[in-house]
């Protein structure tokens, strides 16, 4: 069982109640994304009623803690509330599921108007400036809109990568341009730092740029199936095929075509035809995006379920852009390989128990 504290917050960050009732409480993270907490829980409940009441002065906020093994406790999210569901029940089971989002995840939104996230309220251009130097003025961008435009993020360490061109028109979602920003060849990685408001200028995150996440973890190993270390549960796999010709149009008629000739050379085409974005206007900018739908080899994304009571622990042996090693023998499945941590779901139910998943990833060369 971990030692861990979820609190809700009122509007200005000021912690009001611990949160004991829930029937559940889930933490999720994935690189180059925002994270969130999701907590269910009994309309009678107090944590329900006092919800509501401070959701009448503001936008209440969560903290959720998790111990480590030297005995610290860490903050570990930061965020605001979302959304709130609920189901009623004449026989008694009715809940409520409130979730919360940190300052890059409610910037996202859900590109829906259920859950919308902040747009671009003019055009943004740069020409010759360092990616994560572009995502981080894009958000200052709307941090200059006034105390009601404050995202809730600061600016962290932003490690220099590659200078790029970029574009953006009027109404661009920010937070898809800096997650589009990733995705190119060459991109960097990102993570957004919890802060306690109270104590932070009432920022409730800290925005980082990496080159790169993470790093190799030879002692961070994972095994399914006999004559393995054996501390997985569940384990699924996916395996996609590389994209080396890329046919992308604007609605406007614009058109590029990109290809990788060595990865066609090696591994015959696969092709693609795709629209472009609804705010790419330019050749270059277009070209840009077809070049980066390019993917060279075959990436496998395997899904996994460790036993929390003998496997690595998250935050203690292992975080996001970690890459460990992996093995599983089961009857013609046989496996090995160097698995990088993608996203990690880690769910405590009302006994405090946890179980969690990841999501790892690996470029299958050639």
């Amino acid at each position: 069982m971990a030692d861990t504290t979820w609190v809700l917050a009122d509007h200005t960050g000021n912690a009001q109640t611990p949160i004991e009732n829930a029937s559940e409480r889930k933490f999720t993270a994935h690189r180059n994304a925002g994270k969130q907490g999701r907590i269910t829980l009994g309309h009678d409940d107090r944590e329900a009623r006092k919800l509501f009441e401070l959701l009448r002065n503001g936008v209440p906020q969560l903290r959720y803690y998790r111990g480590m093994r030297d005995g610290s406790k860490p903050l570990r999210l930061s965020a605001y509330l979302t959304s709130i569901r609920e189901e009623l029940d004449e026989d008694g089971e009715s809940k409520l599921v409130a979730t919360f989002k940190d300052p890059f995840a409610r910037i996202y939104g859900d590109g829906s108007g259920q859950e919308p996230g902040r747009i671009l309220l003019a055009p943004a251009d740069f020409v010759g400036v360092d990616q994560g130097t572009i995502a981080w003025s894009l958000i200052d961008v709307l941090n200059q809109v006034g105390t009601a435009g404050d995202t809730g993020l600061r600016q962290g360490t932003i490690e220099a990568t590659t200078a790029r061109d970029r574009s953006y028109v009027t109404g661009k979602n920010v937070g898809e341009a800096i997650e589009q920003l990733t995705q190119v060849v060459g991109g960097f990685d990102f993570e957004v730092l919890p802060l306690d408001p109270t104590t932070a200028d009432g920022k409730l995150g800290e925005f980082a740029v990496y080159a790169s996440q993470g790093s190799d973890r030879a002692d961070l190993i994972w095994g399914y199936g006999k004559g393995t270390f054996a501390n997985v549960r569940k384990a699924e796999r996916n395996i996609t095929p590389p994209i080396n010709r890329v046919h992308m149009v604007t609605s406007d008629g614009l058109e590029s075509i990109q290809d990788d000739g060595l990865s066609r050379g090696r591994q015959g085409e696969w092709a693609v035809s795709l629209s472009a974005p609804n705010d790419v206007v330019q050749q270059a900018t277009l070209d840009g995006q077809a070049e980066d739908a390019l993917r060279p080899d075959w990436v496998r994304v395997t899904t996994f379920r460790p036993d929390p009571n003998i496997g690595p622990q998250p935050f203690d042996d292992f975080w996001l852009g970690d890459t460990g090693r992996f093995k599983a023998r089961e009857g013609a499945f046989e496996e090995s390989f160097v698995p990088r941590v993608n996203g990690i779901v880690i769910t405590e139910n009302e006994g405090g128990d946890e179980d969690y998943e990841l999501e790892t990833e690996e470029v299958l060369d050639g």
